[in-house]
């Protein structure tokens, strides 16, 4: 009965490793780091919001960069748009794009975001 229990207990080597999940620990509360799939999930959700921005504003340009922070309890801390959000495109996307807020993960996260505009 014992090597039955042990043989339970021993990983098959052939068998894939579980990917480890980051952990951030701070005082007694566990969180993990915002994921790629929140942030895109953030983007999708906002989508129409971000497109009216861009209608209103009557924007030629295809792409913006967008260049954020994340504070640890979630809220959108600093905000950058590249040169093609000027104007009127820019104070609305900032002004969307700000009000954001994720879930606390513990860890200020810097993201890179690219949006990329079609006509309608």
């Amino acid at each position: 009965m014992l090597a039955s229990l042990l043989g339970a207990l021993v990983r098959d080597a052939s068998a894939p490793m579980p990917r480890p999940v980051p952990v951030v620990v701070r005082g007694s509360q566990a969180t993990r780091p915002l994921e790629l799939a929140e942030i895109r999930a953030m983007t999708a959700r906002n989508s129409s919001a971000i497109a009216s921005c861009y209608e209103r504003a009557g924007a030629i340009a295809r792409r913006v960069v967008v260049q954020l922070t994340i504070d640890a309890d979630g809220s959108i801390e600093n905000l950058w748009l590249d040169d093609h959000a000027s104007g009127a495109l820019g104070a609305c996307l900032a002004g969307e794009i700000s009000a954001w807020q994720f879930r606390a993960a513990g860890a200020r996260v810097m993201v890179k975001l690219p949006l990329v505009f079609r006509a309608s």
